[in-house]
């Protein structure tokens, strides 16, 4: 049974895959883009991989993964990967 589903538009993709190739950020918060990344269960997900498989690949344990996805259907992506309003200037992104 799936506890969190994390579902990304073409814009939260593109915003962390920006976030993972440009610029300087904590290992942290590029961390947890990857998560989103690899979880995304969108229609804008080429392949959804499983948890296992992102644990795996990231050599990461699988309780981070339900935290990080946790905590985004809980918030906004913005402040899973906390972004910083230089982030999102650099980005493109506009806060409100």
């Amino acid at each position: 049974m799936k506890k969190y589903i994390v579902t990304l538009t073409k814009d939260e993709r593109e915003t962390l895959r920006a976030l993972t190739s440009k610029g300087k950020h904590k290992s942290q918060k590029i961390l947890n883009a990857l998560i989103l990344l690899g979880c995304d269960e969108g229609e804008y997900q080429i392949k959804h991989s499983t948890n296992e498989e992102i644990a795996h690949i990231l050599n990461i344990s699988m309780r981070k993964i339900d935290r990080v996805k946790e905590r985004f259907s809980a918030e906004y992506y913005v402040r899973v990967v906390e972004l910083t309003e230089e982030d999102c200037e650099i980005m493109g992104l506009q806060i409100e």
